[in-house]
């Protein structure tokens, strides 16, 4: 099986970054995806996506983004010990420069 999920977005959250146990910068940032197509109008406009980074690409975002910067990530989904998805990141684009006015 595949596990390979990319997404698209404006960063909603940027935490700080802790260092591990084995001694590597991480950080997560949520990923404000909108949904395509809301079933109910009650519904979530948007998804809220945690993205963990590790080492220079969690540096680079934690210097760079700030909140409604665009990202587009490529990642691997994985879940922690409460059963909650987050995607961890393989590759990330920052799009800001494409969407410049």
């Amino acid at each position: 099986m595949l596990n390979e999920t990319t997404i698209a977005g404006e960063v909603d959250t940027i935490y700080d970054l802790p260092t591990t146990s084995t001694g590597k910068k991480e950080t997560v940032v949520i990923i404000k995806v909108e949904r395509d197509f809301p079933r109910d109008q009650h519904k979530e406009k948007y998804l809220y996506v945690p993205v963990i980074l590790w080492e220079e690409p969690a540096y680079t975002a934690k210097s760079i983004c700030k909140k409604g910067s665009k990202l587009a990530i490529k990642g691997r989904i994985c879940s922690d010990e409460k059963s909650k998805l987050k995607i961890v990141c393989e590759k990330i684009i920052f799009m800001d420069r494409y969407f410049e006015s």
